[in-house]
């Protein structure tokens, strides 16, 4: 899981391992492409969408030049216009922040289930109370 915030990186982390997922946190763009060079092939990749080092597209399309296997996708954004990300969404969702632990979890398996066309997106959208 990609994103600059450490309290983003904390509870996604959180409630990711308790729901049995193996979680590899990443401060951004660089950090994540340096984990991904050393092997570590995961299936599912939760991107943040805007951080310091580079965006999430651009890591996106890092990923897929990269590496021949294409993870599933996950954008987490608080970002207004995701129409933006539809360019680089595959086989993937976009979460937007702020997004409770139920709302994460139902779009991490999703993400993990979706075998649509590349072309697809699924947006996962949380209510603001």
């Amino acid at each position: 899981m990609v994103d600059d915030d450490e309290d983003v990186r904390r509870f996604v982390t959180a409630v990711l391992s308790e729901l049995g997922y193996k979680v590899t946190e990443a401060r951004g763009t660089r950090e994540a492409l340096d984990i991904l060079d050393a092997g570590e092939l995961p299936r599912l990749v939760l991107i943040d969408y805007a951080m310091p080092d580079g965006n999430g597209g651009e890591l996106a399309r890092a990923l897929r030049l990269r590496h021949s296997a294409p993870a599933h996708l996950l954008f987490m954004t608080g970002y207004a216009d995701t129409e933006v990300l539809a360019e680089f969404v595959g086989p993937s969702a976009i979460l937007r922040k702020p997004f409770t632990a139920v709302e994460l979890a139902a779009a991490v398996q999703a993400s993990l289930s979706f075998n649509g066309p590349l072309t697809n997106v699924i947006s996962l959208t949380s209510k603001k109370k």
